[in-house]
């Protein structure tokens, strides 16, 4: 149990640490980082369990990464239409973030 605990919280921390720097790079600041850490606390425990759970590979593997990257864009895409919440071109943005995060797992995978 403690194994899944630890997989699940690396996972996130990895992810969050990868794609919040991204994020800045798409000149994403203030409440609206804090909507992407905060999204990828939904969605990535979704995905690493469909995929280590149910031992999902490639290339089925894109299809949950498919769905966080819909999701995660459609929910910038309704902050974005507060006026404090600034994401341009969210489905754009979310499918950067996470083909990058998705990258750096297949390596992380492929050394350990």
């Amino acid at each position: 149990m403690v194994f899944y605990i630890k997989m699940f919280l690396v996972s996130l921390i990895l992810t969050i640490a990868i794609e919040t720097p991204l994020a800045l790079l798409f000149k994403v600041r203030g409440k609206s980082l804090l909507i992407v850490v905060l999204v990828n606390v939904l969605t990535n425990p979704v995905v690493v369990y469909l995929v280590h759970f149910l031992d999902i590979s490639f290339p089925l593997v894109l299809i949950p990464e498919a769905g966080a990257v819909l999701a995660e864009g459609g929910i910038y895409f309704l902050f974005n239409k507060k006026e404090s919440f600034e994401f341009k071109r969210p489905f754009m943005i979310s499918l950067v973030l996470n083909t990058v995060s998705f990258c750096f797992g297949l390596i992380i995978d492929m050394i350990t």
